[in-house]
């Protein structure tokens, strides 16, 4: 396991008037956070281009590498249409399940996009404005050729397409699909459902000891991992809802689904979805089940390290984000967990 990382404290920003900002030098202090409306500062249009170059740089590395790393190169450029051919012409499951979130995403946004469209004309009407909606662009006709049952075929092993079609069966109210995908999920043991996909095939590009232009590139990935999001072990939690469990059938199926779900949990909100659901049905709770007091704990350690990079974007603490960052897509939740208790006892009140 990597080195542990050094704890960080969320400690009210000192009083100066300027402060370090990583690769840019020193930057007023009320430069960090202009007004919304107002004109973007030179440092920050500086670190942006920064960042888009080290993406750049990192999209070609993958390219030189597995077929699920040259995949993740074309969805951090953006090319859906690239990232589905890549996939459908091999075998590699990671591959073809990054490509086929994609595929997802993109079908989604272009469903979203009219009514997006609507609430940006009636913004603008009443003197609103709207974040800028995202291009379309052509549509990627490779992602007809991607589907859930081809995944199964290359990866039986994987929870994630029965995951999909409970969350699908879940928003059409179809109890008869969701009670099918509870019976699947519940009939054999998975492996861990990642969520960071295209963190977990680039991870390996970086060391334990990201480098500050390494980590400000991995904030990058995790917004798109957050966007390729879809289909997660903590939608058996909510197929299993306590109003639900009245039904002695539905309540089965969520008893075997949840005794299958430690084997699926790698994400710190899946296990805590797993927490409650193993509460609600007294089922005894697994090693990879964690409360709300363990979830938070977690995510003081988190919030402690991103705080202290927008507050004080040094190096230093630029890096120390990085380094969270890979611990928690490289290990999981457990082993992150027990480093943020270490962490959190370390500064407890004595």
């Amino acid at each position: 396991m990597a080195a542990v990382v050094p704890p960080v404290r969320a400690a009210a920003p000192p009083d100066k008037e300027f402060v370090e900002v990583c690769g840019i030098g020193k930057v007023r202090r009320s430069e960090l956070g202009p007004p919304e409306g107002e004109p973007t500062p030179a440092w920050m249009q500086a670190m942006d281009k920064r960042v888009q170059q080290g993406l750049s740089d990192l999209a070609r590395r993958l390219d030189a590498g597995t077929q699920a790393q040259r995949v993740a190169a074309a969805v951090l450029r953006d090319d859906v249409q690239q990232a589905a051919l890549l996939a459908v012409s091999g075998s590699d499951a990671d591959a073809y399940r990054i490509a086929l979130r994609a595929c997802r995403k993109n079908a989604n946004l272009r469903q979203a996009l009219p009514m997006l469209r609507k609430y940006r004309d009636a913004a603008a009407v009443s003197g609103g404005e709207m974040a800028p909606l995202p291009e379309s662009g052509p549509e990627p006709t490779a992602c007809d050729s991607l589907s859930l049952g081809r995944l199964e075929a290359l990866d039986d092993n994987d929870a994630w397409p029965w995951l999909v079609r409970l969350n699908e069966s879940m928003g059409r109210k179809d109890a008869q699909g969701a009670a099918e995908a509870l019976h699947q999920l519940g009939r054999r043991d998975w492996r861990p459902v990642r969520t960071a996909l295209v963190g977990a095939v680039t991870a390996p590009m970086f060391g334990d000891e990201p480098t500050p232009d390494d980590a400000m590139v991995m904030t990058m990935v995790m917004g798109f991992d957050a966007g390729l999001s879809d289909g997660e072990s903590a939608d058996i939690e909510q197929a299993c809802r306590a109003d639900m469990l009245k039904d002695a059938n539905r309540r089965q199926l969520c008893e075997q689904a949840a005794r299958r779900m430690p084997g699926m949990t790698f994400a710190p909100d899946d296990a805590r979805k797993l927490h409650v659901l193993e509460e609600r049905l007294g089922l005894p709770h697994s090693p990879q089940a964690i409360s709300d007091e363990e979830l938070n704990r977690v995510r003081a350690v988190l919030e402690a390290a991103m705080l202290g990079m927008v507050q004080e974007p040094t190096c230093a603490n630029v890096q120390r984000m990085g380094q969270h960052y890979l611990k928690l897509v490289r290990h999981g939740v457990r082993a992150y967990t027990t480093e943020a208790k270490r962490e959190a006892a370390a500064f407890a009140p004595r």
